[in-house]
């Protein structure tokens, strides 16, 4: 995935172990994800996260709604970095695939649980992993064989978290169509 596109973001990002990480996590995304809508439904996403370039979108209005949700949640420091970077790579690596059989983008539900497992070979932030395992708050399927298979990371400490909240939240607000989120061009 292009770097460059997650420039602004990236230096936003205070904490240079976290930035380094999610650095990793970008280039570790397929190229064909600086392209693609953000969801390959087109159910619930905006207008403008299902055209070229929808995930990039939706991954940098999840990065600026955190300073909404963290100010709702009262997250300061430390934990702020965590989520503004957990917000800008929860969809990442793994949470699109293209389906040859039916020659079109997929998406992969189990995406939460993939790039969870993907970030704990990067982190030992155990608070940065749970917010991306659990992004998808009540719509994941935490009884899928491969949730079950990364139970070791013991991530239920965290499930209630306030970071893992806010990133639910920001992740749920960026992606409703009929909600409008404004600011996050850079």
């Amino acid at each position: 995935m292009d770097i460059a596109l997650f420039e602004n973001n990236l230096n936003a990002i205070k904490d240079t172990s976290l930035c380094r990480c999610a650095v990793e996590v970008i280039l570790e995304t397929a190229e064909f994800y600086n392209t693609i809508p953000s969801s390959t439904t087109g159910l619930r996403h905006p207008v403008d996260e299902l055209g070229e370039y929808g995930k990039v979108i939706h991954l940098k209005k999840c990065f600026h709604l955190a300073e909404q949700s963290a100010k709702r949640y009262e997250i300061k420091g430390e934990e702020y970095e965590i989520l503004r970077t957990a917000c800008l790579i929860h969809d990442l690596p793994y949470s699109i695939y293209y389906d040859k059989e039916l020659e079109r983008y997929k998406t992969n539900y189990d995406h939460p649980f993939l790039n969870a497992y993907y970030l704990a070979g990067v982190t030992d932030n155990r608070l940065l992993i749970a917010s991306v395992y659990y992004h998808m708050g009540i719509w994941a399927n935490y009884d899928s064989d491969i949730a079950h298979k990364l139970d070791f990371l013991e991530l239920q400490e965290f499930k209630n978290h306030p970071v893992v909240l806010a990133t639910q939240e920001a992740d749920y607000y960026a992606s409703r169509r009929d909600i409008t989120v404004t600011g996050w061009y850079s």
